[in-house]
């Protein structure tokens, strides 16, 4: 370690940080508020819940679970409107869902208002409504009492090929690929991207059947009548998946493994100055400056690796960026001694 350079010491810390912010998040959040309540820490559960949430991607079960426990932990803090609220949209996604016996009073009251409330405004209810000529299809909300869906998103596979994913709004027509038979998914998302409704499945699909073959599956004298719709653009990445997140990531890797350089060069000084001086000074001196010395080259050493892989990600998030999004790229790159930031983009 002593024969690293202090400016190389960048790469390790944080990418561990940066990767698990977004999908660790979807994996471990839940678990994390299950066991925070079971041992009745509420202000933990509070926070995993809230992560679970804004994470995304969960199922529409797991949306349920997720407003269950909140206005478990909601009720259990004193916060009885709240509580409620948190309930009413559990009994929405889940109509059947009760709470055990023997529920405190704090949590029963809520779900019990909750409850008389679902009864008046009943459980979501979505439909879908498909067209084969031009291929297309609307998810029409019936009932949302708490206005969970915000978004549609179709996952189609045209005549057996790869899976599509167009994304539109709730109401509005979204046009599909060309295929004699179209196997659909259509999902109701909320505001955080989770999965609240779900019509059809991979098992067993919404089917388009009766429309015109891909364009692919044409002789050539046969010429199309118009134009396949195209699917809509994408969404863009999350923010912890941007070059520029790891970029800013790699700055402040390479920052930090200056500082801790810095540190070093400083702990050398002071243990040359006592080495000259030693009959003026207790031999624990040296050890101590020789202890910080080595404590700060394992740390620049870490931050020195953390700063390459970040630099190395993103260099690899800038190339397969969406083409569809329009950015000014700010990449950061490792060389010699460190690492340099470029700027760049379309002239």
């Amino acid at each position: 370690m002593g024969s690293c350079p202090r400016t190389r010491c960048w790469t390790i810390v944080v990418i561990v940080t940066l990767a698990s912010s977004g999908v660790a998040w979807a994996d471990s959040a839940l678990d994390d508020a299950r066991s925070a309540v079971d041992s009745s820490d509420y202000m933990a559960a509070r926070t995993a819940l809230d992560k679970a949430l804004h994470a995304g991607g969960a199922s529409p079960d797991e949306v349920a679970e997720i407003y269950k426990l909140s206005g478990i932990v909601a009720g259990a803090l004193g916060e009885t409107e709240t509580a409620t609220t948190a309930f009413a949209k559990w009994l929405e996604l889940d109509a059947k869902g009760t709470l055990p016996p023997g529920t405190s009073p704090k949590i029963a009251k809520p779900f019990k208002a909750a409850a008389e409330q679902a009864k008046k405004t009943n459980a979501i209810e979505v439909k879908a409504e498909t067209i084969a000529k031009p291929p297309s299809v609307r998810m029409n909300v019936l009932n949302d009492p708490s206005q969970l869906v915000a978004s549609t998103h179709v996952i189609v596979v045209a005549d057996g090929k790869r899976e599509v994913e167009v994304d539109g709004k709730p109401g509005a027509m979204i046009a599909l690929p060309m295929g004699r038979r179209l196997d659909l998914r259509v999902q109701a998302l909320d505001e955080f991207g989770n999965r609240v409704f779900e019509l059809g499945s991979k098992s067993v699909p919404l089917v388009i059947t009766g429309g015109e073959p891909a364009p692919s599956d044409l002789t050539p004298k046969k010429k199309l009548a118009e134009k396949p719709p195209e699917p809509e653009m994408r969404s863009p990445r999350a923010w912890y998946w941007k070059h520029q997140t790891w970029g800013i990531a790699t700055v402040v890797m390479v920052a930090a493994t200056g500082f801790f350089a810095w540190e070093v060069r400083s702990d050398l000084a002071d243990l040359d100055k006592l080495n000259r001086n030693s009959l003026d000074h207790p031999f624990q001196d040296a050890q101590a400056v020789e202890s910080n010395a080595h404590r700060d080259v394992l740390i620049a050493d870490l931050t020195a690796g953390a700063a390459g892989v970040f630099a190395l990600g993103t260099i690899y998030l800038y190339l397969t960026r969406p083409p569809e999004v329009a950015e000014t790229p700010i990449t950061a790159v490792p060389v010699r001694g460190g690492a340099a930031i470029v700027f760049g983009g379309h002239f």
